[in-house]
């Protein structure tokens, strides 16, 4: 049996010697393939869940049309009640501006600036 640098009694001895006289060239060079295979795996994986995900979100199926749209759609729902809802809101909208109003605000901790609008109230009772 032939040995490096030494004279070797068993074969433990004889693979530690060749180790040793791996140039360090070749050390890195095996490491650096390890890393770019790695690397490489990453990447390949990374891609394939990209394709996955994408495929899936184009693939999802439109939003249906809600129930409501459906019924105003194809029942015909009378427009008179919509019609009435406006009208009344339109009243107080008027109502309220006729009121002698008082502009309020405050500053809340985070310098928020919060307003409001305030008038008497006629027998106003308290909670």
């Amino acid at each position: 049996m032939q040995c490096y640098n030494k004279v070797c009694e068993n074969k433990t001895d004889v693979f530690t010697s060749r180790d040793d006289t791996l140039k360090k060239s070749t050390k890195k060079i095996i490491i650096g393939a390890s890393v770019a295979a790695a690397c490489t795996l990453v990447t390949a994986s990374a891609y394939v869940m990209l394709q996955a995900v994408t495929d899936t979100a184009l693939k999802r199926a439109k939003p249906k049309p809600s129930n409501i749209t459906k019924r105003k759609a194809d029942e015909n729902i009378e427009q008179s009640v919509f019609d009435k809802f406006e009208e009344e809101k339109k009243i107080a909208a008027e109502k309220l501006r006729s009121q002698n109003l008082e502009e309020v605000s405050i500053t809340s901790r985070d310098d928020l600036r919060l307003c409001g609008h305030w008038w008497q109230c006629e027998n106003a009772k308290e909670l």
